[in-house]
């Protein structure tokens, strides 16, 4: 669960937030050796901080959510039945069936995939225990219905 937090937060964020913190950093730091103080300073230096907390903060309140919602299954399983036109997830929580063109995105990753229904709303399915072609059908499925394949 912890990779797939990461890959989400790493994809959400992109390579511009990381770059975009480090040349903060670096104004920061050549402000300081300059010998360059007051308020702007001050806000500057405060901003790096944040920027450098948000993706850990995000992390670890991602990480307990999905650590909540597999807690509340019982069993802890859930199962994937794939359609022609949809598909379906069970679990102890209930049941859910969707079509195709619901999906947005499928993230695939090794060992996992995320699969997106709205911009921040996905599920994470495990490599582990599903048949060889199972990943590779999901692709083709979501790609034919106009979702995004990454």
């Amino acid at each position: 669960m912890r990779q797939a937090t990461r890959l989400y937060l790493r994809r959400k964020l992109g390579r511009g937030y990381f770059a975009s913190v480090v040349v903060l950093i670096v104004a920061v730091a050549v402000l300081a050796a300059l010998g360059v103080e007051g308020w702007f300073v001050g806000v500057m230096a405060t901003l790096c901080g944040l920027a450098l907390l948000l993706p850990g903060v995000t992390l670890v309140y991602a990480n307990r959510v999905a650590r909540d919602s597999l807690l509340k299954l019982d069993p802890p399983s859930a199962t994937l039945a794939l359609g022609e036109e949809g598909f379906t997830m069970t679990s102890s929580q209930g049941t859910a069936s969707m079509k195709w063109r619901a999906v947005t995105e499928l993230w695939r990753a090794p060992g996992f995939a995320l699969m997106f229904f709205a911009k921040e709303s996905f599920v994470v399915l495990p490599a582990a225990g599903a048949p060889t072609r199972f990943h590779d059908l999901l692709a083709e499925r979501v790609r034919a219905a106009g979702g995004k394949v990454v």
